[in-house]
């Protein structure tokens, strides 16, 4: 194979590439080959450098009298690696698909894969995909190494997803849907890592990978994606909490749960909560709340450390709303929260708004409105301009062409990434004290959590420019010094370097 000024010599391995696709499309095609060539070519490219542990070497006389060594009996599964050119491998694990970027678990997801790739250590990615149901294997492992070069990809559908097309698949699902039902029957669905969140398929195939590779480090991203027993095998194990699971169940999960199982199911989700937590070296808080609310809980032991949620600087055309089409803006996924909060600005807020502005206009972005809440509130709006926009690749666009952001966020765990995305482009917020939870520093963002409060903010700053401007920039200092990627980025290595 010819990989720019790399190659491997063997007349059915050779193959020239110019780019990461080819590569990914050459090792996908080859043709079958034995063991050994297999387990020489692919520890060359992942090693460079290698000698093999056992071999004979013999001095044979040629027929011209002369001698020469000769090596035989060589053992291709013995090889020794060389210290120097040894690196470290680190396991990602994930139930998030990074890219594209479509949501602040994404973008935070995004962030810590390409901050994991910075280490310049052998990265492996084993994702749970339980979103894309139609999109094939190959072809998402293809996806993702062009964003993420460097990374190994093993995908596992979930088995909601997964189409029946052989007895294994069916095997798979019906197996899932028992196990669902026992759950369910004793009240261990409230386990965080019940198999609603960790499915057989996961567990099987991250305990085959930690088998066949030793890992350094093991990250997985959420502590449900820990397996029931799960064994480190001398591994260092970091877990992103994202946010303090126990209070999001808390809010959003609980109240949908029958009466007469609240109690058990919420205690088990705090109980799996503590005890995943302590199976990890570190678990890694997105706010300084998160932290000291985890470091009070009883029984907790685990050392926490904060990194902050984080977006790419946006080096967008200046913000100076001379462009722009809408007056405010809401992008949020189909979450109780987002839902919670954009149906309450929408018959409370919004009236008020308009009444003093007529003519403003408000654009509400992502999968939030296909939910029925959010249709019922709709339905009943009959002042200003509404705008609705379902999924879009980038979202730069969008942000450029809005005013002000709001966030009327009443509820929920952890630092919003929404709100750290919209510092990222710098506009002008309008936010609940909920959604600013965690966004340290002095800021000219109002923080109203009253009707009266949130609809005069939204006013104001769309009736005076000094007000806007200083919003604008205060938020701009505070995203620079706390939230960007580079900041991000420095502490992961910094993490996985000690």
């Amino acid at each position: 194979m010819i990989a720019g000024t790399a190659y491997y010599s063997h007349e059915k391995l050779n193959k020239v590439v110019s780019c990461s696709s080819d590569v990914i499309a050459a090792l996908r095609d080859l043709p079958k080959v034995d063991r050994d060539t297999r387990n020489r070519l692919f520890h060359h490219l992942t090693e460079n450098v290698y000698s093999f542990g056992k071999f004979e070497t013999q001095r044979v006389k040629q027929s011209d009298g002369a001698y020469r060594n000769i090596t035989r009996q060589i053992s291709f599964d013995a090889v020794n690696t060389p210290k120097i050119s040894a690196k470290k491998r680190i396991l990602f694990v994930t139930s998030v698909i990074p890219y594209p970027i479509n949501r602040g678990s994404a973008l935070r997801t995004d962030h810590s894969l390409r901050a994991l790739l910075q280490t310049g250590q052998h990265i492996d990615v084993l994702l749970l995909n339980q979103s894309e149901a139609a999109t094939k294997n190959e072809d998402l492992i293809t996806r993702l190494q062009t964003r993420y070069p460097g990374a190994g990809f093993t995908i596992i559908k979930h088995p909601i997803i997964q189409k029946i097309t052989n007895l294994q698949n069916f095997r798979d699902l019906i197996t899932y849907r028992l196990g669902r039902m026992i759950e369910h029957l004793f009240v261990r669905d409230g386990d965080l890592n019940s198999l609603r969140h960790n499915p057989f398929a996961l567990r099987s195939c991250l305990k085959k990978m930690i088998e066949q590779r030793s890992y350094d480090t093991i990250v997985f991203n959420y502590l449900k994606l820990i397996p029931p027993g799960f064994k480190a095998n001398g591994s260092r194990i970091i877990a992103d909490l994202h946010d303090v699971q126990a209070d999001r169940i808390k809010n959003d999960v609980l109240p949908k749960v029958n009466r007469l199982r609240r109690k058990t199911y919420f205690s088990r989700a705090v109980k799996s909560e503590t005890l995943l937590l302590n199976k990890c070296d570190i678990g890694i808080c997105i706010s300084g709340m998160d932290k000291v609310r985890l470091e009070q809980r009883e029984g907790v032991e685990t050392q926490l450390v904060t990194i902050a949620a984080s977006a790419d600087v946006n080096e967008g055309p200046p913000n100076d709303c001379t462009n722009t089409r809408f007056d405010f803006l809401f992008v949020g996924s189909n979450s109780d929260p987002n839902v919670d909060g954009i149906c309450w600005f929408l018959t409370n807020c919004w009236p008020l708004v308009t009444k003093k502005l007529p003519n403003a206009t408000l654009l509400i972005q992502g999968s939030v409105i296909r939910n029925n809440e959010f249709s019922y509130a709709m339905s009943s709006q009959t002042n200003g301009t509404i705008f609705l926009s379902g999924f879009v690749d980038d979202l730069t666009q969008i942000y450029e062409r809005a005013r002000v952001v709001i966030c009327p966020i009443r509820y929920g765990t952890g630092m919003k990434i929404k709100v750290i995305e919209a510092m990222s482009y710098g506009k002008a917020i309008v936010a609940t004290s909920s959604a600013l939870e965690g966004i340290g520093g002095e800021n000219d963002t109002p923080e109203t959590d009253t009707i009266e409060d949130f609809s005069s903010a939204c006013i104001s700053l769309l009736k005076e420019k000094r007000l806007l401007m200083e919003n604008q920039i205060s938020l701009n200092i505070i995203f620079e010094n706390n939230h960007t990627y580079q900041i991000f980025s420095q502490k992961v290595r910094k993490l996985i370097g000690n």
